[in-house]
């Protein structure tokens, strides 16, 4: 994709320009028609993205205002499709500016997202854009706290927002800071994501598809510990479902001897249709019949009668007639969670779901446990500082950076017990104190419907598709960009002749050509572009008089300007 849109407009004056026969511009080679060069960009995140009073500023904010399309991420991708694919239907509508602002950013774009490693791409992607919609890159040593997880501010058609930027490979995850998120969503009402996914990487075309989503209190568990998907034999994708178990409580002097019982070897409060099927017993099969009268039963298998706390009776133990026992049972049906809602491992909120004095108190106070809080929707609207969501959001360790004090504090000590008393952290400990961090599942993006509008925008940078649509535009480039950038052309490769070439008779035949293309090159600028710009009369008079060497980038983003006039 390297210089692409030199490749492209060098085709359009051999394919088109010079083809004309009644065409008053001619080379002297024809064979050997010199490229338009555009000005080499010098791709930088501070310039675009930071130090937004540079000159290399306001040329991009300059090819942003000409690019065709809604003033939106998603709506620009759009639009910059429609003019690769649709080129003979865009061009009846499109002006000069647009055509070439439209392939200098294709240009820029395409460079970025082929020419880095992920990690730098991404920073440059998020510098771009800022420079695209007069936006601001946050520092990466300033995000977090009050910015959430915001990596650039854009002005947009929507308003000045936030955005978090994500350029990923097809499966990559979607994640981040947990108190990051938390604290941006209290201070800003909602976290936008633009995910970027690369199809196709390593290959001619590379195929952009654009995602957008908010996450909010409202849809907090849409996102952040969502539900999982599984796709039917239609290939539909619909929320996985779970069983809920009970216990249910019999005696021995009456055993409904038929009835279905769930016996997984792990105890969890859950289980998939799968673990159901592979689990069910009928009751009367787990006791053994004695000739006691006195305890006439024993329990034949481990694991599969309880208390009525729910633990497990070992194998041979003898059932009191009169006391109650308890079998497991189905109570109800939900959607699966992620695993962030786990026990263990990489539960955000297992704090509030075992069985701890956070979730105790929880409990107490809503009068249901979290999982029923979440799985009722309370949470969209409890917005109470003293009991609402994000108070017990807060008071998690993963927001806080640190697990329950069981976990990282040693016998007899607390969080309370200053800091130059406790003994030094050891690598494992200093693994727990770590704040959590959330993720989304890419393929539950793409296929739950929770995305924004116009999700799923593909843009395809293609060099092929690229040429052919430059073709069509000849015309809207027009022969303006023809004059101009083929004298400037004309202009270095003499200039070049002249301080490389060793014989005094070629220098001298090189300076004299480069007098003449300086003057053809003003010639063409002022009829071409200082002719056609209204500006104050000392300022007009300025640029008539000036001396100084053309300055290419100037030149580029008067030609764009032109469209705002």
């Amino acid at each position: 994709m390297n210089n692409i849109v030199n490749e492209i407009l060098k085709e359009i004056i051999q394919n088109s320009i010079i083809a004309e026969k009644d065409s008053p511009i001619q080379t002297k080679e024809t064979e050997e028609v010199p490229p338009i060069r555009f000005p080499s960009w010098f791709i930088n995140e501070n310039l675009w993205g930071k130090d937004i009073n540079t000159q290399d500023r306001t040329l991009i904010t300059k090819i942003g205002g000409a690019i065709s399309g809604e003033n939106t991420p998603i709506g620009r991708a759009k639009a910059l499709q429609a003019f690769l694919t649709d080129a003979e239907t865009v061009k009846e509508n499109i002006t000069m500016q647009q055509a070439l602002a439209n392939l200098m950013f294709l240009d820029i774009f395409a460079s970025i997202v082929h020419q880095f490693n992920a990690a730098v791409a991404g920073f440059l992607f998020e510098a771009l854009f800022a420079g695209i919609f007069k936006g601001e890159q946050i520092e990466a040593k300033e995000g977090g706290g009050e910015a959430g997880t915001i990596d650039v501010n854009l002005l947009t058609a929507d308003g000045k927002i936030g955005y978090s930027f994500k350029l990923l490979s097809p499966g990559g995850g979607i994640g981040g800071s947990f108190t990051d998120l938390i604290t941006g969503i209290e201070k800003h009402g909602l976290e936008r994501y633009l995910v970027v996914i690369k199809r196709g990487v390593g290959t001619s075309s590379l195929s952009l598809e654009f995602w957008e989503f908010d996450i909010t209190q409202e849809n907090w568990f849409d996102w952040i510990g969502h539900e999982m998907l599984e796709q039917t034999a239609e290939g539909e994708y619909v929320v996985k479902q779970e069983y809920v178990l009970g216990l249910a409580p019999f005696q021995v002097e009456n055993i409904p001897l038929e009835q279905e019982i769930i016996a997984p070897r792990e105890l969890r409060d859950s289980y998939s249709a799968a673990t159901i099927k592979r689990s069910k017993f009928n009751l009367g099969a787990q006791f053994v019949k004695r000739s006691s009268e006195e305890s006439p039963w024993k329990i034949r298998y481990n694991g599969r009668i309880f208390d009525k706390d729910g633990k497990p009776y070992p194998k041979d133990t003898e059932l009191v007639p009169g006391n109650n026992y308890y079998y497991k049972k189905i109570t109800k049906e939900r959607s699966a969670r992620s695993a962030k809602f786990a026990k263990k491992g990489a539960g955000l909120y297992r704090e509030l779901v075992e069985d701890t004095d956070l979730s105790r108190e929880f409990l107490e106070r809503k009068g249901k446990t979290f999982r029923e809080y979440v799985d009722d929707g309370d949470y969209k609207t409890d917005t109470d500082t003293e009991n609402g969501f994000f108070y017990w959001i807060k008071r998690l360790g993963t927001f806080q950076g640190k697990e329950k004090e069981a976990e990282t504090a040693p016998a007899g000590e607390t969080e309370s017990t200053p800091a130059s008393t406790q003994p030094e952290l050891t690598e494992a400990k200093e693994a727990k104190v770590k704040a959590g961090q959330f993720t989304v599942d890419q393929q539950y993006m793409i296929n739950s419907g929770k995305a924004l509008p116009g999700s799923g925008t593909t843009l395809t940078l293609d060099r092929g598709l690229l040429k052919e649509a430059a073709e069509a535009y000849t015309s809207v480039i027009s022969q303006q960009v023809y004059d101009i950038f083929n004298s400037l052309s004309d202009l270095i490769k003499d200039i070049n002749l002249y301080y490389l070439s060793d014989n005094s008779t070629e220098r001298n035949t090189a300076g004299a050509q480069a007098g003449e293309d300086a003057t053809k090159l003003k010639k063409n600028t002022d009829e071409h572009i200082v002719a056609g710009i209204e500006k104050e009369p000392e300022e007009g008079a300025a640029i008539q008089e000036s001396k100084q060497p053309i300055n290419l980038d100037k030149l580029i983003e008067h030609m764009i300007n032109k469209s705002f006039k």
